[in-house]
């Protein structure tokens, strides 16, 4: 991945500092442009006057003149920020609509809802709405603690707050049962859009034939803003990959597999990224077998044969003590829970007397 670390770029009527961090190839930059702490991704067009702080801005966006990109923004695949427009710190700007709760209101979506929003964000793939010609590219509503999760600074009075909390807190205050179900509430659901997104920029990834590093960098994005560990990344990538898998025409069971083993073999490199650790390793194992235990004819009898190809020395992807503890952990579960370790048993007999044979 060839990405260009800017330093002081002398050129007139722009200011690109030290603090961009990372400009991608192919990348078009007008006059009078301020850009600050940000990462700038392939061929991503800024217009003249537009100021860009500590944001991501993906590949193929398209900054007009005169917007104003503030803090902690991620502006993902090819999102089109319209003329004089200011994206809201911390939010995100995606062609995809974000999910709504069933009981937020509408209003509460800032995007092409509003007829003036929509006006002004914009743009895709020759889709004509109204004067426009494209896919409505959508912000998202800002998260009220969205600043933990960016690549801005701390902003100050958030600061002060946190040094305030850090004097108050008293540690032997309980939660109320009330407000600890929120949160768990609030957790499941900022794990479901993330998926949502992920499987989005997967999807994105697979169409438009994406470099593993660079779906990366958006997923990584993602991660920060939903601020989610490594597992929850790895889970999400390998369930977009085996839906993807079973979406793919195929007429029997070993179609199916051979959909699966093409699919992880082209995005090892970007679901290996998240499972160097055992319980991402472990994660993967459990989702595949939530997707067969959903899919139980059809996917289902493929569970030990998808495990023993991603341990396979090629691919990499799932080590000997990962699969032997997520065996050992099943190995107390309920008879009935048991259905895809009995149909591993051969294999791991087989990598048991393989250690053994190692050891001695």
């Amino acid at each position: 991945m060839n990405r260009q670390k800017s330093g002081y770029l002398k050129i007139p009527t722009r200011k690109i500092g030290s603090g961009a961090k990372i400009f991608g190839n192919g990348c078009s930059i007008g006059s009078n442009v301020v850009i600050q702490g940000s990462y700038i991704w392939n061929n991503v067009t800024v217009e003249d006057g537009c100021e860009i702080r500590n944001a991501v801005v993906c590949d193929g966006v398209k900054v007009s003149a005169g917007s104003i990109v503030q803090a902690g923004v991620v502006l993902s695949f090819k999102v089109v920020v319209g003329r004089d427009f200011v994206v809201p710190a911390y939010s995100k700007g995606s062609l995809l609509q974000q999910p709504m709760e069933e009981d937020s209101d509408e209003e509460n979506l800032l995007s092409g809802v509003d007829l003036q929003m929509e006006s002004k964000l914009v743009l895709g793939h020759n889709v004509p709405h109204r004067k426009l010609e494209g896919i409505l590219s959508y912000i998202w509503q800002v998260c009220d603690e969205g600043w933990k999760h960016s690549v801005a600074p701390i902003p100050k009075d958030k600061l002060a707050e946190i040094i305030d909390d850090d004097d108050t807190e008293d540690e032997s205050v309980v939660t109320p049962s009330g407000d600890a179900n929120r949160s768990i509430n609030n957790d499941v659901n900022g794990l479901y859009d993330f998926e949502i997104e992920v499987d989005g920029t997967f999807l994105r990834a697979v169409e438009e034939n994406i470099v593993a590093d660079l779906a990366v960098l958006e997923i990584n994005s993602l991660r920060l803003s939903y601020n989610m560990e490594s597992a929850h990344c790895a889970g999400a990538i390998f369930y977009s990959m085996m839906k993807l898998a079973a979406d793919t025409p195929h007429s029997s069971a070993i179609d199916l597999y051979k959909n699966a083993a093409s699919i992880i073999t082209r995005w090892k490199g970007l679901l290996g990224f998240y499972v160097k650790q055992s319980d991402e390793q472990i994660e993967v194992i459990s989702r595949l077998e939530e997707m067969c235990q959903e899919s139980a004819q059809e996917l289902g009898p493929l569970f030990a044969h998808i495990i023993r190809f991603m341990y396979e020395e090629e691919n990499d992807i799932l080590q000997e003590v990962a699969i032997l503890r997520w065996a050992d952990e099943k190995a107390g579960a309920d008879e009935s829970d048991k259905v895809y370790l009995k149909q591993c048993e051969p294999f791991i007999t087989w990598l048991k007397e393989t250690s053994d044979d190692e050891d001695d």
